[in-house]
């Protein structure tokens, strides 16, 4: 065992289920921005340990300041309550070999809708926005 090794987590596996997500900074705008306008936003995940499969939960944390994360880049920090139970529809055999606790998830949350070239964009647009249109603001 080497200092710093993850050695017990307690959880209530009977409780409400909590996502804890993490999104880099340069994404976290428009998650903010929506998270303002109407408080609860959806969430759709999948557990890498069942991919096939799609959860729903409600975003109802959120940092408004971002910290570094062990490999060195700027998160902010969301946390989500799982809808009902996951494991409800799943055989108790297979659900507890596949779902655990902390499990990497992959999520989706919706923050309302954007045009295509935002979409595709962005990237350019917030280069635009931070190294030229700045100096003319």
């Amino acid at each position: 065992v080497n200092r710093g090794n993850l050695l017990c987590t307690v959880a209530n596996p009977d409780g409400s289920w909590k996502l804890r997500l993490t999104v880099p900074e340069q994404n976290a705008g428009p998650i903010v921005d929506e998270a303002r306008q109407s408080g609860s936003l959806a969430v759709r995940f999948a557990a890498a340990t069942m991919p096939e499969r799609t959860f729903h939960a409600n975003l109802d944390g959120l940092a408004y300041a971002a910290r570094m994360d062990e490999a060195g880049n700027r998160v902010v920090d969301l946390s989500a309550t799982v809808d009902g139970d996951p494991l409800g529809a799943i055989d108790a055999d297979f659900a507890d070999t596949s779902l655990r606790v902390g499990s990497d998830v992959t999520a989706k949350i919706a923050c309302g809708q954007r045009t295509l070239i935002q979409s595709w964009f962005s990237d350019v647009v917030d280069f635009a926005n931070r190294h030229l249109l700045f100096r003319f603001r």
